[in-house]
């Protein structure tokens, strides 16, 4: 079984149909069933648990679109949810529960890109050594800006870059997402990839799948 694992742009958000974003589309490509662990709003850390999951659940492969690493999970009593400093705050909905409000006041006011991208870099370590672990085919792709933060401070966290096999990123780098393969295509009201956009990203998914030999 392959698991499609990512934020809104794996989800399909503002598409009228869950087929036509990016795992259906390559679900017919491959023709092999993907399931799509894709969630509106999510970031890096439930990306990570739910990679886990599926590996656990007896994946056979999983393919992940990274959201943007400043997005923070944090949990209360009224459950677990992302905060997303320096955003609108209209994007976070806390208007009931001021406590979550205030944090994203005061993790905006310490943001901290440096320690977002070393964090993310972690993430990306942790997965490829579990799914290499439990003999798991893995690809990974950025959805949108983290590839700015890695041409930005890369050098600096070269101790963790190293460590990063680029085999497993879409034509293997990170200086990419899918705004560059998407460039130019139009997009939805709120800036997600449209239904073309997302035939571009299964087309070049289903591309570098092919020349991994995976199911050759």
């Amino acid at each position: 079984m392959i698991y499609a694992i990512g934020d809104s742009f794996t989800a399909g958000a503002e598409l009228k149909s869950v087929q036509d974003a990016w795992p259906y589309q390559l679900s017919q490509l491959l023709n092999k069933k993907i399931i799509n662990q894709g969630k509106q709003g999510t970031g890096n850390t439930r990306i990570v648990k739910r990679t886990i999951d599926a590996v656990f659940n007896n994946a056979s492969a999983v393919i992940i679109g990274w959201s943007d690493p400043a997005r923070i999970e944090l949990a209360d009593e009224d459950g677990i949810y992302d905060i997303w400093p320096a955003r609108v705050n209209n994007w976070h909905n806390f208007d009931n529960i001021k406590h979550r409000s205030e944090l994203v006041k005061l993790a905006t006011l310490h943001d901290s890109p440096k320690f977002y991208y070393a964090n993310w870099l972690r993430q990306i370590i942790l997965l490829q050594t579990f799914c290499r672990a439990y003999d798991v085919k893995c690809l990974m792709f950025i959805a949108y800006n983290s590839n700015k933060l890695h041409e930005q401070y890369h050098k600096e966290f070269d101790n963790l870059v190293t460590n990063i096999d680029m085999n497993l990123f879409v034509n293997k780098t990170m200086l990419e997402s899918t705004s560059e393969w998407t460039y130019g295509v139009d997009k939805m009201p709120n800036g997600h990839p449209s239904v073309s956009g997302h035939k571009i990203i299964s087309q070049t998914l289903h591309e570098y799948i092919r020349n991994l030999g995976w199911f050759s």
